[in-house]
């Protein structure tokens, strides 16, 4: 983007494909929003001042905190704490499909996809000691039941970032672990195995 933003979160396609989610600030001077919130997707040979193949406008200037991109170019953007939209052939043709709403008290606080277009929906309330993560198959209603919930324990969980691979679930929980939880398994759930970092706020794994 030409204009000043702030790069909220990054994710690729198998291909190579980059997708930036920029996000801007209101202008001081007019104190109107800056025309360049949106995913900009740029091609594997990109670089320097390159042009975007597509640009997706999100229907609310908001701070974007999470998005992944599945092999079949489905794109997932955390739009706020309430709605995570899916963009069905993000690269070639852009088109809104299913859309996840806060269905209760928890709000989303991250989101992740594995291997097989599963998607995972990291929720908690403000107290960050009701976590829950959702997973959703491609084909899974978005307004109906999880097909598993992973339920936490009642430590503070504040799920900053997620990702997922080879059925695990990497789970950044509080900025000096990074917790792994069996992906596909649901009810409650302790980490099986925890790493520690220090001042880790983010996690990903390759495509």
């Amino acid at each position: 983007p030409s204009c000043g933003v702030d790069i909220a979160s990054l994710a690729a396609d198998r291909t190579g494909n980059l997708f930036v989610a920029s996000y801007a600030y209101d202008d001081l001077r007019t104190k109107r929003k800056l025309p360049c919130e949106g995913v900009y997707v740029y091609s594997p040979t990109a670089n320097g001042d390159a042009t975007p193949i597509q640009i997706i406008k999100l229907p609310n200037a908001l701070p974007l905190s999470s998005m992944a991109v599945d092999a079949n170019d489905n794109l997932y953007v955390l739009l706020d704490a309430e709605m995570v939209q899916e963009y069905a052939n993000a690269v070639t043709e852009p088109t809104p499909t299913r859309t996840f709403r806060q269905s209760s008290s928890l709000r989303f606080l991250s989101l992740a996809l594995d291997d097989a277009g599963n998607l995972f929906l990291a929720k908690n309330d403000y107290s960050f000691k009701n976590g829950r993560i959702e997973r959703y198959t491609p084909t899974a209603k978005p307004n109906g039941h999880p097909t598993s919930t992973i339920v936490l324990d009642a430590n503070v969980n504040l799920l900053a970032s997620i990702a997922a691979a080879v059925r695990r679930l990497y789970v950044v929980n509080d900025p000096e672990h990074v917790d792994v939880y069996r992906a596909r398994k649901g009810g409650m759930q302790g980490p099986i195995l925890s790493r520690p970092f220090h001042n880790v706020d983010t996690v990903a794994t390759t495509p």
